[in-house]
């Protein structure tokens, strides 16, 4: 994000909201875990070791294209290609 041609702030802007967005997915990563170990104790390995970093991951790059698509809103090449 640092290195990437927008505004600060929409860089700064991109940091803060996207590491909220992030600590809200992983608590929620963690409450549904205390629930399968507590109702379906035999699913908790593959749900945390497979499925869920997976998941986090892909969210995650979910998120920062969003953002680069937002933050180069304003950077756009605009040409006036008369010919």
């Amino acid at each position: 994000m640092i290195s990437f041609p927008a505004p600060l702030w929409r860089k700064l802007l991109g940091v803060v909201a996207g590491t909220l967005l992030l600590l809200v997915l992983n608590l929620l990563r963690v409450i549904s875990l205390f629930f399968v170990v507590r109702n379906h104790p035999s699913l908790y390995d593959t749900l945390h070791l497979t499925l869920f970093p997976a998941v986090f991951i892909v969210l995650a790059m979910i998120i920062w294209g969003g953002w680069v698509v937002w933050a180069g809103e304003g950077n756009r090449l605009k040409t006036d290609a008369k010919i």
